[in-house]
């Protein structure tokens, strides 16, 4: 990186804007503002003007707008230090400012140009950069290694999804057609191939042929789809890299298991496979705490939800879960609810005078309540944003008596943007909490009346009434 000042000299009308994007920047940098309306209408005798006898021995090099039409190198010489060309654009500033070292700058040609140039390499580079900085984190819950040496892949949400290859009934295929349908499923972009058993008959030598097959020939992580308790471990002393499934009568074999493993709502020895939404969500959670208890390193929820299909919405859609908003009639507070029951005391104020503001009923589970659960997770998406951007969103909100908390406000927000049209991102929820014009914005969109009535059709109408009604 370029050490020392850089200064960046613009007009009255762009200074706002210059300092607040070169503010965003890695680099250590100066504005000088020259007496001029419109930057890019700059020229020799204006540089001049603005800087020849000032003092710039900090400054290492100087950058002008990416339009300046006047002689760079006539005006290097006069005030003793480097000019180059700038971006176009001020919102460039921190991309050519952070990229120093990478860009060769011209004075010809704008920033804004060789960043163009530049874009697929400095890609690139930053994709090679986030995803060791996610390596680095693989120890930590969010992530983790699937696989062996250089085959091995990096897992979870720092990561793209992964897409598993299953070659169904993989006994009764012939070596030549397991490595035919691998090399197939490989190229068509599967990441892990998944090697799937027969249900009616066990077969634990075929697992370790298959396993020794594949390793043999291609280095990609393998796991083993069965239940059955003598496949996983004749798998497991193969070194599968991860076991699909694990259920409730083979979750006591395997403790300490030290590989990823999904595990699902049933109990094959009990012959208990719940059909009733809550009552799987139930056991499943169950399975999960005991896994935990057993030590078992990586387990990875598989709900079992069917296929879509007819009969989704008789069989799926059972339940029936209240949506509602709440304001305490003493303090004004508004809190969102998922359950049945009505909050018994107001969290910020502990008075008991709680009134019902929206309340929908929810039929659709799980892709309207938990996707919005999911997409709206309270911590993850308050710790997401930047520091200063909480502080800030803090000392606007948090006093505040309508509000509860930082990471509340981000469920509303969050939920407002969700109804307009989108998945909420982290600085979308912050622009919502802090932008009240943008705010504004997105409420009117919600309650217009083609986005309401595609709402009605598509059942999520009630996030556009519960944004409304907290925001409004």
């Amino acid at each position: 990186m370029n050490k020392g000042v850089i200064l960046l000299v613009t007009g009255k009308r762009a200074e706002e804007l210059v300092k607040k994007y070169s503010a965003q920047s890695e680099v250590d940098t100066r504005v000088r503002v020259l007496p001029i309306e419109i930057a890019s209408f700059m020229d020799m005798d204006h540089i001049l003007s603005g800087l020849k006898k000032k003092d710039l021995k900090e400054s290492s090099m100087i950058l002008v707008p990416g339009q300046a039409g006047f002689d760079l190198s006539s005006a290097e010489e006069e005030v003793g230090v480097p000019i180059f060309k700038g971006p176009n654009h001020a919102a460039d500033i921190p991309m050519v400012l952070n990229n120093l070292n990478d860009l060769e700058l011209s004075k010809e040609l704008s920033a804004s140009k060789l960043l163009v140039e530049k874009a697929a390499e400095l890609a690139k580079k930053r994709v090679h950069q986030i995803k060791g900085e996610a390596i680095e984190s693989a120890g930590e819950d969010s992530n983790f290694r699937l696989g062996r040496n250089k085959g091995s892949i990096m897992v979870g949400k720092d990561f793209p999804p992964r897409i598993v290859g299953e070659i169904v009934n993989a006994p009764n295929l012939t070596a030549e057609e397991l490595i035919d349908r691998t090399s197939r499923y490989l190229k068509e972009g599967a990441d892990i191939i998944d090697i799937g058993m027969k249900a009616e008959k066990s077969d634990p030598e075929k697992i370790r042929e298959t396993i020794r097959l594949l390793r043999e020939n291609f280095n990609v992580p393998l796991s083993i789809d069965t239940t059955d308790e003598s496949e996983i471990k004749a798998a497991l002393e193969e070194g599968i890299d991860m076991i699909v499934s694990i259920d409730g009568s083979t979750i006591e074999e395997f403790g300490g298991l030290d590989i990823p493993a999904v595990i699902i709502p049933r109990n094959q020895d009990t012959n208990y496979f719940p059909e009733d939404q809550k009552e799987k969500l139930d056991y499943l959670l169950k399975l999960l705490k005991r896994a935990k208890k057993l030590e078992y390193e990586r387990p990875i929820a598989d709900p079992l939800l069917r296929p879509v299909g007819k009969d989704f919405a008789d069989s799926e859609s059972q339940l029936l879960f209240d949506v509602a908003v709440f304001r305490c009639r003493n303090c004004g507070n508004k809190l969102l609810s998922l359950s049945e029951e009505k909050p018994a005391k107001c969290p910020n104020c502990a008075k008991e005078n709680l009134a019902v503001v929206v309340k929908e009923g929810v039929q659709g589970f799980p892709f309207d309540v938990l996707d919005m659960a999911e997409a709206l997770d309270l911590e993850e998406i308050w710790d997401s944003c930047p520091e200063k951007s909480r502080e800030m969103v803090a000392e606007t909100y948090l006093d505040d008596s309508k509000f509860s908390g930082g990471a509340l406000i981000s469920v509303f927000a969050g939920l407002l943007c969700k109804a307009a049209g989108g998945k909420p991102k982290p600085g979308q929820i912050e622009r919502v909490v802090r932008d009240e014009e943008y705010r504004e914005r997105l409420l009117e969109k919600v309650s217009s009346p083609p986005l309401s009535a595609g709402h009605k059709l598509s059942g999520r109408q009630w996030m556009s009434e519960i944004a409304t009604a907290f925001w409004d």
